[in-house]
Formats: C-alpha cells, structure tokens, sequence
C-alpha cells in the first residue's frame, strides 16, 4: 500500500468513526448479510469505504474486499456510542503527547492483523469500552493487540470459564489457555514438616524410617492476568453458557 493510499484511507476512517452516523448495531453480520450491504452501497457512503472503493476503481481485490468487512464490522459496534463521544475519546489520545501514533491510524494496523470479521467485532467492542469509560486506551491497546492474534474460539472459551465467583481456576482446567496470556500462574511452595515416626510397630520391625516429612499446602493455580481482566470486563457480556 503507497504511503499516499494509506493516508487517504487513514483520515478517511479517522472521519467516520469520530463524525459519522454509522450503522444498525442490531444488524447481524454474516457472509450473505454483508456481503449484500456491499452489494447494494448501503454502507458506500461511509468516508472510509467511499475512500477505498475510489482507490480501486480496477476492481476491488480479495484483500480490500475483506478488510472493508473487518472495517464495518468494527463500525457496528461502536455505532451506539454518539459521534460527540467518539470525537472527545479519540481527541484526548490524539492531543495528548504520550501516543505517537493517532487513533485512526492504530485502530487500521488492528484491524488489519484481524484473522476476520469475527475478530474485528471484538475489536470494536474493545474500543466501544475505551468509548465509554469502561477501560483506558492503554488497556484498550493491550487487549485488542492481543485478541486480533487470538482465535475467538479461545476469547469465548475464556469468557465462558471466566469464575467470577471463585477468582481462580485449576491448573488442568485452564491448560489449553496456557500460552494465551488470559491467566497467571501462581505457585506456592509446601511446607514440609519433619517429625519422628510414631509408627512403632514398623519402627520396631525394621520397616520404616526414624523420621517422616509432612508436607501442607502448596500448589499452583490460575488466576485470571490484567490481559484476562480486561478482555473479561469489556467482552463478557457476550458470551453466555448455553
């Protein structure tokens, strides 16, 4: 993609998700459903998908085809939140000089590491909680840049198992979540206590060793790690055990 290309649709996107009215949030995305809001420009009018369309005028690619689905897939889910709202959040990233890289700009390196549209659901999800306040735009970062490299199998499995009740989890329980950077694992050593074999018997016959060693407590666990807090505050509604 030319430096020119990315720009336009940068500013383009930028444009959309801080000033537009978007779509139906209660839409549900599938392959036919959106594939026939392509078909028919329902969304061409979005800065962001006019911008791209024009780009290619010699015909849309596979490539810019999907990623303008991962695109409104994205602008779904934040299409409840107000564009007023939109502009102030973006505005304290974009003005502050903590983050070097603009909002618009980011939200695009995201999205287009997306496996699909699936995933950039989630992604905007995530970015609707930063939206309203319910995460912070580090932890925004940390789990989107996360989830678009996770399969939402996982992400679903997480949100399901997720014990707010008991706070953690077995070892066995989470061994598939292992890699996934969802839970910490904690470890606490035994402590092991030497006492003299009251077993007088096996004493007496040979059988049995002067000294034996108790051993309390210990043991590993899984606690959910920030990652795993965060995904779990922003994304757990989604998900219910069926």
């Amino acid at each position: 993609m030319s430096k020119e290309k990315h720009y336009d649709i940068e500013k383009s996107f930028s444009d959309t998700i801080k000033n537009s009215e978007l779509l139906d949030a209660s839409f549900e995305i599938t392959e036919v459903g959106l594939d026939r809001f392509l078909e028919e420009g329902i969304v061409r009018e979005l800065p962001v998908v006019k911008t791209i369309y024009a780009l290619m005028q010699s015909g849309i690619a596979i490539h810019d085809r999907l990623f303008i689905k991962k695109l409104i897939s994205f602008l779904i889910r934040i299409d409840e939140v107000s564009p007023e709202k939109r502009k102030k959040m973006i505005a304290l990233v974009d003005n502050s000089k903590k983050y070097r890289i603009k909002v618009g700009e980011k939200l695009l390196y995201i999205l287009d590491r997306c496996n699909d549209y699936e995933v950039a659901e989630l992604v905007g999800e995530l970015f609707k909680a930063y939206l309203t306040s319910n995460i912070t735009y580090d932890q925004y970062i940390l789990a989107s840049e996360a989830v678009s490299n996770m399969p939402v199998a996982t992400i679903k499995g997480f949100i399901i198992g997720y014990d707010t009740e008991k706070g953690w989890r077995s070892i066995e329980d989470v061994s598939g979540y292992i890699h996934s950077g969802l839970y910490d694992i904690n470890y606490e050593e035994p402590n092991v206590v030497i006492r003299e074999n009251d077993d007088y018997k096996a004493l007496r016959e040979g059988s049995a060793n002067q000294y034996v060693a108790d051993v309390q407590d210990g043991g590993m666990w899984a606690t959910p790690s920030e990652l795993g807090g965060v995904i779990w505050s922003a994304l757990g509604g989604l998900y219910r055990e069926e």
